[in-house]
């Protein structure tokens, strides 16, 4: 049996292709590790039941079950290989990726990481009301039913949007105060990382969701351009 990976993913209004922030991660390290994978996109309502039949346990953090999330078939286990993503403090299907491939590198354990992990978060956090509902608008009927109300009511948030740029203009700085560290083009330099995808899948997200969200980071943070330029060849795939 050749090995076989299949990777769980959100779909959303047709066309459907990959477009999850948290989900992009993944993908683009399954790109950036040529390994041959398999996409099955779920309808929010379907993710909690079909991980849990895969025997992932809840995650500890944030939602029960989330994607991204893998399984892998392989000739060298009696048992499928499963892993999950999303609110772990550690990506489990990133060092799950990384331990099929030793040759190139994710550098898991840099300090960077932890820092771009950090503003890229905060600054999401701080545009929430902002891109959110470009983001609903992308749900299917059946996964916008089941959003949560709190979600819902915070992108129906009237939110002085100049002034949460304002608020995020901080955590821009910080972020590329990382960037600029060890001299680009990649957060490591010369070195791709995980760290990288962390930044590139918010910017692969913004571009699906709203390009002119996109724009405005780039704007506010010219080095993200040249970074996701770098990193485009592995957002080709996206199903």
């Amino acid at each position: 049996m050749e090995r076989h990976i299949i990777f769980y993913d959100l779909t959303k209004k047709d066309p459907v292709h990959a477009w999850v922030m948290n989900a992009w991660k993944s993908r683009l390290v399954l790109n950036f590790l040529e390994l041959e994978y398999e996409t099955r996109f779920l309808d929010f309502p379907d993710v909690e039941s079909t991980l849990m039949d895969l025997g992932l346990p809840p995650s500890a953090q944030g939602q029960r079950y989330a994607v991204p999330a893998i399984t892998i078939l392989s000739p060298d286990t009696s048992e499928p290989v499963h892993a999950m993503g999303e609110g772990t403090s550690k990506d489990e299907v990133a060092a799950a990726l990384q331990a099929l491939v030793q040759e190139k590198k994710l550098y898991l354990e840099s300090p960077e990481l932890e820092e771009v992990t950090s503003f890229t978060h905060q600054i999401m956090e701080t545009l929430r009301p902002i891109w959110m509902p470009a983001m609903l608008a992308l749900l299917t009927p059946r996964s916008a039913e089941r959003f949560s109300s709190r979600k819902l009511a915070l992108a129906r948030e009237k939110a002085d949007q100049e002034e949460a740029w304002k608020i995020a203009s901080g955590y821009f700085q910080r972020l590329g105060e990382v960037l600029k560290r060890h001299e680009g083009p990649f957060v490591l330099g010369d070195r791709v990382s995980y760290a990288d995808f962390i930044i590139v899948a918010q910017l692969q997200f913004l571009r699906v969701a709203d390009m002119s969200i996109y724009d405005r980071f780039v704007i506010e943070l010219p080095g993200l351009k040249e970074l996701y330029e770098r990193c485009r060849p592995w957002t080709v795939r996206d199903t």
